[in-house]
């Protein structure tokens, strides 16, 4: 009864008063025409975002205090699933005309709500699975809430400027999701004994709607893999995957730079010659950047490649070599980056990457006792 009391009871209260709001936000959006927010609609946008900190807030200490045998932990996350699907759809309807600083703060708030609630789920499923069949149905429910693929849709779709005074508080939010997407999908791998393909098919599902349920013939097929190969694949699988969401965003972000006359010469002086690439431009060549982008491609290029050696029976090492390519390939443009940002926010979030990057891309591979990767 002490668990319903200070656990259970308190965060349906939270999930049932933002329902209840969601409700009327809902009758307001059905008796409006395709026409642009009113004040009243937009200020009850609004006060949704600041219950939705109220309920982050107390996530936050609830997942750091929640008991980790709760029966109620499917129906919690279940409430909390649609709260994030709504919220989603918020930001998704907005039209143009909502000025940029709503935009933000919507977003940055949804990013700050859709983390603190992947704690709360990684947190009341750590320690209570016992059994194949429990790790099988609650990992089921985590990637079906699509937690943080959800995060990884909103947080792409913030520019990424560093003059704009929320800059800081964007970086910290994308920090947050970044770490959540690896925590996420690592704690997937550990739970899963499956081979790769199944997990790819989930990830590429993007975590929601349809049942993941195993299927033992499908794993049995697999038995050219031993269970420690099938888990070292899966890992890389999920790190590559999430690597490509990165460089993504650092695709995002090299193509939208506001160039500046004094970045522009900065990045004209510059050479790459990491896989055969030579980028070597005048100063008066705006088109660096897009040559930069380029450069990324390639590297999310030898994830693809990566990846389909996992799919296939994979040689070790070729895989290896793959890999160590595809490292030094994305060292060298977190250096490039980090190196020739003109603004200390850019630096700072280049930095950022490079360092969850690193810490992750050896955690993988310190299974694989192949320390020579990470040089």
């Amino acid at each position: 009864m002490e668990l319903e009391e200070t656990i259970t009871k308190p965060l349906k209260k939270l999930i049932n008063d933002l329902l209840m709001n969601l409700d009327i936000l809902d009758l307001l959006s059905e008796s409006q025409q395709q026409t642009d927010l009113n004040l009243n609609e937009l200020e009850l946008r609004k006060e949704l975002v600041s219950v939705g900190k109220v309920i982050s807030h107390n996530v936050t200490r609830l997942s750091l205090s929640a008991s980790n045998k709760s029966k109620e932990t499917e129906n919690i996350c279940k409430e909390l699933s649609k709260i994030l699907t709504y919220l989603v759809s918020i930001i998704g309807g907005l039209p143009n005309s909502t000025g940029d600083f709503v935009l933000k703060d919507l977003k940055v708030a949804t990013c700050g709500i859709l983390f603190d609630v992947s704690s709360l789920a990684n947190s009341l499923l750590k320690e209570s699975i016992q059994t194949v069949d429990e790790r099988f149905r609650s990992s089921n429910f985590l990637i079906q809430t699509g937690i943080v693929w959800e995060s990884a849709k909103i947080f792409e779709e913030i520019p990424l400027n560093a003059r704009d005074s929320s800059c800081k508080k964007i970086n910290a939010t994308i920090e947050l999701v970044t770490d959540a997407i690896l925590e996420v999908c690592l704690k997937i791998c550990t739970l899963f004994i499956l081979n790769p393909l199944k997990v790819e098919e989930g990830l590429n599902n993007g975590g929601v709607g349809g049942d993941w349920e195993v299927d033992e013939d499908d794993v049995q097929e697999e038995e050219e893999f031993s269970e420690f190969e099938r888990k070292i694949a899966t890992k890389i699988l999920i790190l590559l995957k999430s690597s490509k969401l990165l460089m993504t965003k650092i695709i995002k972000v090299i193509t939208n730079v506001d160039l500046s006359e004094i970045m522009l010469k900065k990045f004209s002086e510059m050479s790459i010659k990491e896989d055969g690439i030579n980028l070597l431009r005048d100063k008066n060549n705006s088109d660096i950047f897009e040559d930069l982008s380029s450069y990324c491609q390639n590297i999310s290029y030898k994830i693809d490649d990566s990846c389909c050696l996992l799919e296939a029976k994979f040689d070790k090492e070729e895989l290896k070599l793959n890999l160590i390519q595809f490292w030094d390939a994305v060292g060298a443009t977190f250096r490039v980056m980090k190196n020739e940002s003109f603004y200390l926010e850019e630096k700072n979030w280049f930095e950022l990457c490079e360092s969850n990057f690193k810490k992750n891309f050896e955690l993988v591979f310190s299974d694989l006792l192949i320390s020579s990767v990470t040089r």
